[in-house]
């Protein structure tokens, strides 16, 4: 089956509409800040909804079915994981439900989604992370659908990694504690110009 991506140029726009389906892409943000503090207290260790109910809290409204690919495009955290006393020299990424991309010496490492390498200084309390290898899982046939994404950052030794303790409701989050993240997804969606109306 072939495939075509949407933001090709209008050039592209006559081949596009004799394919039966489409590669389409788009960028998942995720912020600690919006997820449900009360059920998740710590920003090393919580889960948003994707296209969730309107009484959930941190969603991200858009629906992901016949994924072909997820990856981590982008990574911020507090700067602490440098710090001297307290600092790792990599981070553990794990998301269960997009499955480990690894093989390792331990459950930890088995569980991997990707190793965060804490490396760009972003202002005074925050920095970027790079990845050794790419944080991307293809599938072959394309993930149906993905409802959730579950975030745990751990230590080297398997353990949650502490960015410092949050606010509580009502009061407004800790903007030093929190983490974001941007994956970017390419999913299958059908050729909306290639569509026909059947003869009945």
């Amino acid at each position: 089956m072939k495939y075509t991506f949407l933001n090709q140029p209008t050039t592209q726009i006559a081949s596009r509409e004799e394919q039966d389906t489409i590669l389409e892409e788009r960028c998942i943000i995720i912020d600690s800040r919006d997820r449900n503090r009360a059920k998740y207290p710590n920003t090393n260790n919580f889960q948003i909804k994707i296209r969730g109910s309107d009484q959930d809290v941190g969603v991200v409204d858009y629906e992901c079915r016949n994924i072909k690919s997820i990856e981590l495009m982008k990574c911020v955290m507090p700067s602490n994981v440098t710090n001297g006393t307290t600092g790792v020299p990599y981070l553990i990424l794990e998301i269960p439900e997009l499955d480990n991309l690894y093989h390792g010496t331990n459950t930890h490492l088995e569980n991997a989604f990707g190793y965060l390498s804490p490396q760009d200084v972003i202002g005074t309390k925050f920095i970027g992370c790079k990845y050794e290898n790419l944080c991307k899982r293809v599938y072959e046939p394309a993930l149906g659908s993905l409802g959730s994404m579950s975030i745990k950052i751990r230590r080297p030794n398997g353990d949650l990694f502490d960015f410092g303790t949050d606010t509580s409701l009502p009061t407004a989050v800790d903007d030093d504690v929190q983490v974001m993240f941007i994956f970017r997804i390419i999913a299958i969606r059908p050729n909306r110009h290639n569509l026909r109306p059947q003869l009945i």
